[in-house]
């Protein structure tokens, strides 16, 4: 009898717990080996704000740099086969994830912050304005503005401040990048 209730206990309690939490581990292998064009990895990493990158403090999620990845490629023009492509699906994309971190931190602690008309007119050198630059940012890019200002405008616009206030900004930036606490989640 104690022997039955044993086995009651396994497969009541036990085996239900140990196939959520194997499910559980292969969700987050999913989440975090899949390329970055999958679409339920995607909508999985928007829904759980899973971190893909922690840069003094600063987490930029999976989200973001799923975001990141495809506007970078759609902006610059990369195709998978590019040179940009190979490297963005790690290194070089989370290289640009972590100066990105690093100059907004930067820009906190010197004060120095973005005006909205700074933005503006970099947006209008870029991609011009009205009601043209919403439908080629919509038809081309799959991009609302705020979209186009997020990802490419605000860290151009950002950088640009930074090397006009900043004297020797590569060396302050390498030194920056040097000292940076970074832990990366994706290999």
């Amino acid at each position: 009898m104690r022997l039955n209730s044993k086995r009651r206990f396994v497969l009541k309690i036990l085996l239900p717990v140990g196939g959520v939490f194997l499910a559980a581990v292969f969700f987050l292998a999913f989440v975090y080996r899949a390329t970055p064009g999958n679409g339920l990895a995607i909508f999985l990493a928007r829904m759980f704000r899973f971190p893909a990158l922690r840069v003094n403090g600063e987490t930029v999620t999976l989200d973001e740099y799923y975001r990141y990845d495809r506007a970078l490629k759609q902006w610059y023009g990369f195709d998978d086969q590019s040179e940009f492509a190979a490297d963005s699906t790690s290194d070089g994309l989370m290289e640009r994830l972590t100066v990105i971190a690093l100059e907004r931190d930067m820009a906190v602690r010197r004060g120095i912050r973005l005006e909205q008309k700074e933005v503006k007119d970099l947006a209008v050198r870029l991609g011009g304005q009205g009601p043209d630059l919403e439908v080629i940012l919509r038809d081309r890019y799959h991009w609302t503005e705020k979209d186009f200002r997020e990802l490419i405008v605000e860290p151009l616009a950002l950088e640009q401040k930074l090397r006009a206030e900043i004297p020797d900004f590569e060396i302050v930036l390498e030194r920056e990048r040097r000292d940076a606490k970074v832990r990366k989640y994706l290999e």
